[in-house]
């Protein structure tokens, strides 16, 4: 073989070679970031967090965030105190980086832990190529000079701890594919136990089998665990909790004025007395009851009873009551039952409101039952109160004062004194001390309230025709909810805060924990039956 054809076959060769080591080195190094690309984050989410938070367009939220009218007049709606609190370190490096946040990191988990406060959280993310590096850099860079970082080894890996400006400090979990942050370093060695012992949040049956049937292509997904719900403010001794089910899954929308949770329920029927398996159970009903409020209302809710077994049954579960729950009450109790399956019709409504000039006073609730025939209904309630028979030592009786020289409309109709039952504080989650309530029947309705005087500013509004679906913002909020649906809450937060708290029973607390914000919003809180299946929907309007 000539030399000139031998250096030729070596030329060829070798560049045979660096072209198949430069694919070989290509295909690995590809292979590598799709594998750091499909990094599931859940893996590492503990198993007892009671709610997740997931995006894969974190900027995109953000801006959409910023461009709300609530933000322009600076009140700022906060996903997570987490996330609020690193905010400037991450507008921060979006400024600096060349190409922004890579498509890893704008995939972000943010988990919720007992005793779900500000600090009971853990914000994860996943990292590109580079991001790793990086981040080591910007926090070197950022990182407060004035306190050393400390750093901690649990189950082989390092948890650093960062001062930050504001006093608190942050706990860092970083490897080549993930970042995990949190202000409690318990809860990341929480989130490396889940790691090295799998037993994440992924690995729980119910959460796995909600996870899979979850939508695609939405910017962000809260899932709540509502096993037991915290209800009304954290200090209220009664109705503390509400049993609302297992999960739900919502999709949350923010629009310029208004933030959109549209929702599902995944819920296995094992589970006794709880609200989205006392829901499936009934019809839905149409129509927001605004011609049957005050225009004063302060908050309203509307339930469908067209099976008032399960709708009893379950606000029997609920830990209304502060006062002994006698014999004695729990025999009216079923008297009620018995009464309500044959005169009444298919929803019931409650709502709290100002009754006309009489603002120093405790706002008045009342009961609405719209009745299926007034006149059979009155003669079998004149029966049934005529044949109960007295209870012996019972708690006095509230002074009967229906101030009809202010209210004149509604001396027509007599307002009679209940024997003892709890059907007023079932379907207003609003105790009493003595358990007594008075009724009365008016057009076509059955009131029920806790004294006579919320019954006379009930009837005076609507004679005067003062109702709550001529006020506008009735109409705004009405008209991002569905048709018909089997639950509705809507109440103005702002004026909410005007009442005493116990008036917030039927307000979930995370509302109430993070009032500064929220009470510059309409709540409509609905739930919608089809096919089997709840649908809870929240709406906040600015």
């Amino acid at each position: 073989m000539k030399l000139s054809l031998s250096i030729k076959v070596v030329v060829v060769a070798s560049v045979v070679l660096l072209c198949t080591g430069v694919a070989l080195y290509s295909f690995m190094r590809l292979n590598s970031v799709e594998q750091r690309q499909d990094f599931d984050l859940y893996t590492l989410v503990p198993q007892d967090a009671v709610a997740v938070f997931e995006t894969d367009r974190m900027m995109e939220l953000l801006e959409s965030v910023d461009e709300m009218e609530s933000s322009k007049d600076g009140y700022h709606f906060q996903l997570s105190e987490l996330l609020g609190c690193i905010r400037t370190f991450l507008d921060t490096w979006v400024q600096e980086s060349p190409h922004a946040l890579s498509k890893q990191m704008n995939k972000v988990l943010i988990s919720f832990h007992h005793p779900a406060t500000s600090s009971d959280e853990v914000l994860y993310c996943a990292l590109g190529a580079g991001d790793y590096q990086r981040i080591q850099t910007f926090v070197g860079q950022y990182a407060p000079s004035s306190f050393p970082v400390k750093s901690f080894e649990y189950q082989g890996e390092v948890i650093r701890i960062y001062p930050l400006r504001n006093g608190h400090f942050l706990a860092m979990y970083l490897t080549k594919d993930f970042l995990a942050l949190s202000f409690q370093k318990r809860l990341l060695e929480q989130v490396i136990d889940a790691r090295h012992k799998k037993k994440a949040l992924m690995q729980d049956d119910s959460f796995q089998q909600m996870y899979a049937s979850k939508q695609r292509n939405v910017v962000s997904t809260l899932y709540v665990r509502m096993g037991a719900v915290p209800m009304g403010l954290e200090s209220g001794a009664v109705s503390s909790r509400l049993n609302l089910g297992e999960w739900m899954a919502f999709n949350l929308k923010v629009a310029d004025t208004a933030v959109y949770c549209l929702g599902v329920s995944y819920e296995s029927d094992s589970i006794r007395h709880s609200f989205v398996n006392t829901l499936r159970k009934q019809q839905n009903i149409s129509g927001y009851a605004g011609d049957y409020l005050p225009a004063s209302t302060l908050l309203y809710e509307c339930w469908s009873m067209t099976d008032k077994q399960s709708l009893w049954s379950f606000t029997a579960s609920q830990d209304y009551l502060s006062a002994p729950y006698s014999p004695y009450m729990a025999d009216r109790d079923r008297e009620w039952l018995a009464y309500l399956q044959d005169c009444a019709d298919s929803q019931a409504i409650s709502c709290v409101f100002r009754p006309e000039e009489l603002s120093e006073r405790e706002p008045c609730a009342v009961v609405i039952i719209p009745l299926l025939d007034e006149a059979k209904a009155k003669q079998r309630f004149f029966s049934w109160l005529h044949a109960t028979p007295r209870e012996k030592e019972a708690p006095q009786a509230p002074v009967f004062n229906p101030d009809y020289a202010r209210y004149p409309c509604s001396q027509s109709y007599r307002k009679y004194l209940l024997p003892r039952n709890t059907l007023f504080v079932r379907l207003t989650g609003l105790d009493t001390a003595s358990s007594h309530s008075y009724a009365c029947f008016y057009r076509d309705r059955l009131l029920v309230a806790a004294d006579a005087l919320s019954l006379s500013a009930y009837i005076n509004a609507m004679e005067k025709k003062d109702l709550l679906v001529d006020v506008p913002f009735y109409g705004d909020i009405t008209n991002t909810l569905a048709s018909s649906y089997g639950f509705l809450l809507i109440t103005d937060l702002n004026r909410l805060s005007e009442v005493p708290s116990r008036y917030h029973s039927f307000i979930p607390t995370f509302f109430l924990r993070h009032f500064d914000f929220f009470s510059h919003f309409f709540l409509a809180l609905q739930f919608t039956c089809a096919e089997g299946e709840v649908y809870p929907n929240v709406t906040l309007l600015y």
